[in-house]
Formats: C-alpha cells, sequence, structure tokens
C-alpha cells in the first residue's frame, strides 16, 4: 500500500514507478479525488462546528 502523503508530496514520482511496474495511474484524476475530499473534509468540519453550536445552546 502506498502512503498517501508520499502520493500527495511527490506525484510525478509515484506515477512514473507505477508506470515501470506495469500499474495504470492517472494523476490528473488522484488530484481531482484529492480536491473533492478536501472539499468534503472542510464541509464536515463546518456541520460539526455548527452542530456543537447548536448543542451549547441547547444546554
Amino acid at each position: 500500500m502506498l502512503d498517501i502523503q508520499w502520493l500527495r508530496n511527490d506525484l510525478k514520482r509515484v506515477t512514473a514507478g507505477l508506470g515501470t511496474r506495469g500499474y495504470p495511474f492517472d494523476p490528473a484524476q488522484f488530484q481531482a479525488l484529492e480536491s473533492e475530499r478536501k472539499e468534503v473534509q472542510v464541509r464536515t468540519q463546518s456541520l460539526q462546528s455548527e452542530r456543537n453550536q447548536l448543542a451549547k445552546l441547547i444546554g
């Protein structure tokens, strides 16, 4: 299994390395999915914050 931090930080090397081993890897698709993941994470944190604020109001 590949380390996600390594994928994020060294995408060119990962793509080249996987290619030499015969594994197809689309860096553009990875970046699109990573961008979507970040958006979902931000939205989740925003909703959690809102939930916590409402919980404080309720008591």
